[in-house]
């Protein structure tokens, strides 16, 4: 409850609560006055109805409410003796509208409730509700309206209309109603026009006062005319005019001067006024020209939005020149938004302002694909411009390089920064095209599967660009033709790099890259946007991976420089260090080989082996660089030309006699001492025996030991398929390893059939002995043995075997071919025979054993015995120690290798 003063008048009850303005109010309460002078005013809803007050008590008064406004206000009395009181209870205000058709016993203003001051002429035809004839109407059989309008041109159906035509009425609504229905209506018609009569006939008598009021007025009125005819003549106005005319002349005259002075005034006030009133419009311009330079275009178009809904209609000429005005500055606007929007990219949210300005500016424009065509272009514009960019500071670096002002491992990185200034780019600039192009495709647009065909070519150009940009400098081999031709002169030729920068160079753009595509795909892009970059991925990594093989390859031919040829044992085989450092080499490149085959660096990397041309690829590359150990030991036994080419002498390499020399033939250097004491540089002599027989070690050690673990670390490091690797370069090397065992057997084969192409008869031993080239040829093949006891021990007796036999082969076809003169000859023949096979019978074969024994068949029948006991005697005590040597090492039961392997 309202707080109020003790004794302050208090509304506590209306009668009634509601009412029209002229409803009579019981008001009751307390403190309402103590007399009817007490009472100051009475309002009801906000309107003083003191003047129809009527004061009763100090608990009643009886106010009539005034033209008070629709609604719910408070009753508040205010008394002399108490104040302004409150009002525990409200009162309602409603207005009572008369229809044009209703009688009324007071006067109605017309202007209030119909349009226009004149007779109602036209009323809305869905304020026709009820039927006249007191019927149901269908709604859905009534007659069209456009065909009644055609029949009855200058009628109506509505009965309020003064062109009421009752036939339309009854056509439109009783077109369908059958007679009988009819006949009621007219008897429903009959008794409302009865009711009508009635109730104006209450309606009269309810106020019956008021028009004997009227009529006695008129009488009064006519009464007083009357009068003055007589006294004035007829009709009363003759001389109204003439002297209001007189008046006007008059009253001319003596205000002339003043009214022209008011005129001007008046002139000066209107413009003053309208300049006052619409400042707004005429400083619009200028205001404008204001606002763009602060950017604020929000402002700018509220303005002109609401300047074009006040006057863009106006007639006034002055406000037609403001307008012109007004419109040549926003045409002026419009093309500096519209550049902006095109030339500086801005951030997505102010893009998007400027393209709802723009729309609203012109509906009809597409100023969203005006920026997303704009915003492509200049992507575009900026990745050449980059390229351009660090193209420059490439050059200029190189030229410091040259001069000597950065050292090679600072140098180049260069395209490094281009790589990741591009992608980074890319990556951004791309998200916010994408994003642009996804708000302003509308899937209603009759455009828009065009425009998003044309949206997803722009996105492929651009990636596309950025694509080849990076081939052109990471591997500018790889970039198509087709593409080079295109764009002709624009891309640049990079300097050229050594190769290890830039296989390091590939591999931070393949980190790179890969972080680009997970950010592109995780934005939503589909993987056919960004096809390209994945294409690039995928070029990168074949072109990674073979630098890093090309690398390693080289690597593992470098370690020849390092090689010593010092033989160590493991397991019961002797090797030297290279093969550890051929591991070391191929371990050391591991961890990046890893970088290059993982294939989660973004969803849906491609496995390099589940693709058979790539798995191919792969496999010829881990082939090529296991057995690069071959050209490794071209290299170090100079086995091709461009090894084999001396170069220059190294003479700070001591040369150790004892490990290199070879030592296959003993005449030679027995001949010449001063041969055997000069030593020839690694670089331009030729390999010795001991080498090649190291290198048929290492070989092997690298093909049981070696080449497990590198394929097992190469499948823990994301090969597939190592044991075909393994399989493949097993059999390769295994070749290269038969090389080496040929190379050995043709250097220690060829002093031996020199001595045997050498041998001739006709000079014989002065002592029953065998003959001399027989005693060298046991002896080669004992020094033969004694090496490969001591390298390669599991070698030793088919490496053996194979020299006897080509010897023998040879001795037997020259005996053969020999014609045998005399006895003696005969005897030193037979001699030499049952020698070589009693020194040499552990390395012949059965077939070989029968041949000796056929040649030595046929002679025996001319040979001296005594002879041949004495000189067998004399070889069994002079050559005892090497004969013995022979078959003691032979029999101490040594591993070798299978035949198929020699």
């Amino acid at each position: 409850m309202a707080q109020h003063r003790p004794g302050a008048p208090v509304v506590t009850g209306l009668s009634p609560k509601e009412g029209i303005p002229g409803t009579q109010i019981v008001i009751r309460g307390e403190n309402l006055g103590s007399d009817p002078s007490d009472l100051l005013a009475v309002f009801i809803c906000n309107t003083d109805c003191l003047v129809s007050a009527k004061w009763k008590t100090s608990s009643k008064i009886i106010a009539r409410l005034g033209q008070a406004k629709r609604g719910i206000g408070d009753v508040v009395i205010v008394t002399r003796s108490g104040g302004r009181g409150t009002s525990e209870i409200k009162f309602r205000v409603f207005i009572e509208e008369i229809s044009p058709v209703q009688e009324s016993s007071v006067w109605v203003d017309e202007t209030h409730t119909v349009p226009g001051r004149n007779v109602v002429r036209s009323v809305p035809e869905a304020n026709e509700t009820d039927d006249m004839l007191g019927l149901k109407v269908d709604s859905n059989k009534k007659q069209d309206q456009a065909v009644l309008a055609r029949s009855f041109p200058d009628g109506s159906g509505n009965r309020r209309m003064e062109s009421f035509t009752p036939a339309w009425y009854l056509l439109e609504n009783h077109k369908y109603t059958k007679i009988e229905d009819l006949r009621r209506g007219l008897e429903n018609l009959k008794r409302e026009a009865e009711k009508e009569k009635k109730t104006s006939k209450d309606v009269h008598k309810a106020n019956l006062y008021a028009l004997i009021s009227c009529v006695d007025a008129l009488h009064k009125l006519y009464t007083s005319i009357g009068e003055e005819k007589k006294t004035r003549g007829w009709p009363l106005t003759t001389t109204l005019n003439s002297k209001i005319e007189d008046a006007k002349h008059t009253a001319d005259k003596l205000f002339k001067d003043v009214l022209s002075r008011k005129d001007a005034a008046d002139a000066t006030r209107n413009a003053l006024s309208v300049l006052t009133r619409f400042r707004f419009i005429f400083f619009l311009p200028e205001t404008i020209d204001e606002n763009m330079e602060k950017g604020d275009y929000a402002t700018i178009l509220n303005d002109y939005t609401r300047a074009k809904s006040l006057f863009k209609e106006s007639e006034v000429s002055l406000f037609k020149e403001v307008m012109k005005v007004l419109e040549k500055k926003m045409e002026k606007f419009k093309r500096e938004v519209r550049q902006k929007l095109i030339d500086v990219p801005t951030t997505f949210e102010e893009q998007s302002k400027l393209i709802k300005y723009l729309k609203v500016l012109e509906p009809d424009s597409d100023p969203a694909w005006d920026c997303i065509t704009a915003y492509h272009v200049w992507l575009e514009d900026i990745l050449w411009q980059l390229q351009d960019k660090h193209y420059k500071a490439a050059l200029n670096e190189e030229k410091q390089q040259k001069d000597g002002l950065f050292p090679v491992e600072s140098a180049n990185a260069n395209r490094q920064q281009f790589v990741t200034e591009l992608l980074s780019i890319l990556t951004d600039k791309l998200q916010s095209f994408w994003k642009l192009a996804q708000s302003y495709s509308n899937a209603s647009d009759e455009k828009y599967l065009e425009k998003q065909d044309g949206v997803n070519q722009m996105l492929t150009n651009t990636i596309n660009v950025s694509s080849w940009l990076m081939l052109n400098a990471l591997v500018p081999s790889t970039l198509p033709e087709s593409v080079t031709q295109q764009y002709k002169d624009q891309f640049v030729i990079w300097p050229e790099i050594q190769p290890k920068i830039q296989m390091r160079h590939l591999f931070f753009a393949l980190q790179a890259l890969r972080s680009s595509i997970r950010s592109l795909l995780e934005f939503q892009f589909t993987h056919d946007h960004v096809q390209p970059l994945i294409e690039l991925c995928m070029t990168i990594r074949l072109q990674t991976l073979g630098s890093l093989s090309s690398q390693t390859g080289d690597g593992i031919i470098s370690i020849a420089d390092k090689e010593n040829w010092k033989t160590d044992v493991v397991g019961n085989q002797s090797k030297t260090s290279l093969p550890d450092m051929y591991e070391s080499v191929i371990n050391e490149m591991l961890p990046q080989l890893k970088l290059i085959l993982s294939h989660n660096g973004y969803p849906g990397e491609t496995d390099l082996f589940a693709l058979d041309v790539y798995r191919q690829v792969t496999h010829n590359l881990f082939s090529g660089i296991i057995t690069s150990i071959k050209e490794c030991y071209d290299k170090l036994l100079g086995l091709t030309a461009a090894y084999n080419r001396p170069t220059h002498l190294r003479l700070n390499q001591s040369l150790n006699a004892s490990s290199i020399d070879d030592s296959a033939s003993i005449s030679s250097a027995n001949d010449d001492p001063q041969r055997a004491a000069v030593r020839i540089p690694l670089e331009v002599q030729q390999p010795s025996s001991r080498k090649f027989l190291i290198s048929v070690c290492n070989m092997e050690y690298i093909i049981n030991h070696s080449l497990p673990l590198i394929c097992k670390r190469l499948s823990d490091n994301g090969v597939k398929f190592a044991d075909v690797i393994l399989e493949k370069t097993k059999l390769k090397l295994a070749s290269v390893r038969q090389g080496f065992i040929s190379k050995y057997l043709g250097i220690k084969q060829a002093p031996l059939i020199s001595l045997v192409e050498a041998a001739n008869y006709e000079k014989l031993p002065e002592i029953d002995d065998v003959s001399f080239f027989t005693k060298e040829l046991i002896m080669c093949i004992v020094f033969i043995q004694a090496e490969l006891y001591q390298i390669a021990p599991q070698l030793m007796q088919q490496a053996i075997t194979h020299i006897v036999e080509i010897t023998t082969d040879k001795l037997l076809a020259k005996l053969n071919e020999k014609r045998i003169h005399g006895k003696n000859q005969v005897t030193q023949i037979v001699i030499d025979l049952t020698a070589l096979e009693q020194t040499l019978t552990s390395y012949l074969s059965p077939m070989k054993k029968k041949e000796f024994s056929r040649k030595r068949a046929e002679l025996m029948s001319r040979y001296d015995k005594e002879h041949f006991n004495n000189a067998m005697s004399t070889f069994d005590q002079t050559m005892d120690l090497a004969v013995r040597s022979l078959v003691i090492i032979n029999e101490d039961g040594l591993d070798v290798l299978d035949s198929s392997r020699v």
